[in-house]
């Protein structure tokens, strides 16, 4: 099995600094977006529940264990479980992100390390 040109060239645009740079500001940029999201969900669903008389911790409970019938025509109380449904759904997107980018970053670092050790034996 033999590395072909095509391959080094892949090394290099993703061992590169540019790409580095790129996946990093770019990716930062949408965690950032999805954390302020995440904030104002919070934010919102702590009114909503003070609105409907509870906490948030009550209105997490009521997501899990569920909202009972009465509880149902307080319009207010499902808008502040929805929004801590989106807080929470913002914030796993935002960890899956960090993932990402961390995996990113691993592997151009990995593929420098790659392309640096082939261009040492290059014979």
């Amino acid at each position: 099995m033999s590395i072909s040109e095509n391959d080094i060239k892949a090394l290099r645009k993703t061992s590169s600094r540019g790409f580095r740079l790129a996946c990093s500001i770019g990716i930062s940029l949408v965690i950032t977006l999805f954390l302020i999201a995440t904030v104002i969900h919070m934010w919102l669903c702590y009114r909503f529940a003070v609105q409907a008389g509870f906490s948030v911790v009550e209105v997490f409970s009521k997501w899990i264990v569920g909202i009972s019938e009465p509880e149902v025509y307080l319009g207010i109380l499902l808008l502040a479980v929805q929004r801590l449904q989106m807080a929470l759904t913002s914030l796993a997107v935002a960890m899956i992100l960090g993932l990402t980018l961390w995996g990113l970053l691993a592997t151009s670092n990995r593929n420098a390390r790659i392309l640096k050790f082939l261009e040492e034996n290059k014979t």
